[in-house]
């Protein structure tokens, strides 16, 4: 019912609340038809996630569904966080000001075509400072100097390879290193949170193949929030809806929302109540 979506809506801002609070947050989207959203038949809708890191403790997946893939979504998102954002190699995200972007990317072998492509798409200034573009440049600068001497002899390149680009390697290498260290303790620089996370809508989405209306998208994007940041915590997720929409609705009328602390997932209460037990 209405009321239920409400409610669950209240719950959803704190929960955004703690997820724009931390350091890093990954994202991803994937596509599903919408039928009656005042477009023709067959254009895309989108459904966007975003998660905290696989190593958190208190981990929180949140959907949002959107009728298109521009760059107005993850940025009216995101609006409040000034983190640590991981994702794939779509340029929407790159566009995205003022954030520290880490694209999933490896800066070696066949992947540094990849990272050109995305240099050439988004552009030097926007990714000026990131990861990609500085290992774009480090990469771009040896092949450069690898093909200027790709003609000689066997014996004169080993020598030239030794005095002038064993460095050059050496230099890279070291600023992979410090790099690395510029990311959260138990974070990556790959996707695969987000991508796990977003899993469960694409599987169904094999079931249910489209959702009729936008009211239909917002709330399953809802669900699929509480239902997967409830799984990522171990709870058994019916007794979690049902504790949370009761306590919701016993409370639909107070001005204090202190009360919904309490009803965290990670919350002393909700564990106590809700939480699967291990099998000994």
């Amino acid at each position: 019912s209405n009321w239920m979506m409400r409610a669950a809506e209240i719950h959803l801002n704190i929960l955004y609340e703690e997820l724009t609070g931390f350091d890093l947050i990954h994202a991803d989207e994937t596509p599903f038809e919408v039928i009656r959203d005042g477009r023709s038949a067959g254009n895309k809708s989108y459904m966007w996630v975003y998660c905290t890191g696989g190593s958190e403790k208190h981990p929180i997946v949140l959907y949002d569904y959107r009728s298109t893939r521009k760059t107005d979504h993850p940025r009216e998102f995101l609006k409040d966080y000034s983190g640590i954002l991981v994702t794939d190699g779509y340029q929407v995200y790159h566009s995205l000001e003022k954030r520290k972007m880490i694209s999933e990317s490896r800066l070696l072998g066949p992947r540094q075509a990849e990272n050109a492509e995305l240099v050439k798409s988004t552009g030097i200034p926007k990714l000026e400072g990131t990861i990609a573009a500085q290992g774009v440049k480090l990469i771009s600068e040896l092949f450069h100097l690898d093909g200027l001497y790709g003609k000689l002899g066997d014996k004169s390149r080993k020598d030239y390879h030794h005095r002038e680009l064993s460095p050059k390697v050496d230099a890279y290498f070291a600023w992979v290193k410090k790099s690395i260290q510029t990311v959260p303790a138990g974070s990556n620089t790959y996707n695969n949170t987000a991508e796990r996370a977003i899993r469960p809508f694409t599987v169904d989405r094999k079931n249910w193949v489209n959702v009729d209306s936008i009211r239909g998208a917002e709330v399953s994007a809802i669900m699929y929030s509480l239902v997967e940041t409830a799984k990522a915590n171990g709870l058994r997720v019916y007794d979690y809806l049902e504790y949370v929409l009761t306590e919701l609705a016993a409370h639909q009328d107070d001005t204090d929302r202190a009360f919904l602390t309490a009803l965290l997932p990670w919350s002393k209460v909700i564990q106590k109540k809700c939480r699967i037990e291990k099998k000994k």
